[in-house]
């Protein structure tokens, strides 16, 4: 269906008429959300934009939106109470090339629009062909899961994708300890306030700073993150590493415990 047909839909238009006209519901509202985001951009330039200053691909898109979304899902809940705990609403995570995106909503047209609203994004901003596939869970039918691929519709030139990939290849992260140009130890002097755990929350590494201020309780307190810390942002999330894991693109906010200090903490 092209968009020139959208012209004329009327507004009392509703899914119980397509299904009688063997239209297929989902495919119905899918094509609300591409005429959704359509009609946007050619209403507000600045929106369109606004959207591509989100990253310059599908994958840097999305994975820049969840982060934005947690930030002002946590400014339109704060005066909610932060002993509840909150879901993560919308992440996106990608391997690959492949594209994984989890939404909860309350609203299963809302996860049916979304597919129609991101492949017009795709194509609109970054000249990108998207194949979605929708899921559902059978034992919660707020979450959806969605498996995109997204494909140029213009290559580049053959010496432009060599040049990228002699340049990828110059740039190669390695994977052995042995490579790092740093010790850990000037690592921690140039990186003062910095820590890294395991999957336990456990601190396995610590810069001078954080040193400074309770290395000397490591050995009476141990060495759990929560002992030390406590997280104000995202609001009511507990400190787990797949909750954290969850959330890997929104920055977080946390204030610094003393152990046997009963005075105030220190954001």
């Amino acid at each position: 269906m092209e968009y020139s047909q959208w012209g004329h839909v009327s507004s009392e238009a509703n899914p119980a008429d397509c299904a009688s006209r063997g239209v297929c519901t989902k495919d119905f509202i899918a094509k609300l959300g591409e005429y959704l985001i359509l009609t946007a951009f050619s209403h507000n330039c600045r929106l369109e934009r606004a959207f591509k200053c989100l990253g310059t691909n599908l994958t840097e898109f999305l994975t820049t939106l969840d982060s934005v979304h947690d930030v002002l899902h946590d400014q339109d809940d704060v005066f909610k109470d932060e002993t509840t705990e909150t879901e993560a609403a919308f992440v996106c995570t990608s391997h690959a090339g492949n594209i994984e995106l989890h939404l909860t909503t309350e609203s299963e047209p809302v996860a049916y629009m979304l597919v129609g609203s991101l492949r017009a994004i795709a194509r609109l901003l970054y000249d990108t062909h998207a194949e979605i596939r929708l899921m559902s869970y059978t034992n919660d039918p707020r979450r959806f899961r969605y498996e995109i691929s997204a494909v140029p519709l213009h290559q580049k030139s053959k010496e432009e994708n060599c040049e990228a990939h002699s340049e990828a290849v110059s740039v190669a992260a390695s994977t052995n300890v042995h490579d790092l140009k740093i010790g850990v130890a000037s690592f921690c002097k140039a990186f003062p306030w910095h820590f890294v755990t395991d999957r336990r929350l456990e601190l396995v590494q610590l810069g001078a700073g954080f040193m400074r201020l309770f290395g000397t309780h490591l050995t009476t307190h141990g060495s759990s993150l929560c002992t030390y810390f406590r997280m104000l942002r995202p609001k009511s999330v507990r400190l787990d590493f797949h909750e954290i894991l969850k959330r890997v693109n929104t920055p977080f906010m946390f204030c610094l415990k003393i152990p046997g200090n009963s005075l105030a903490e220190v954001s």
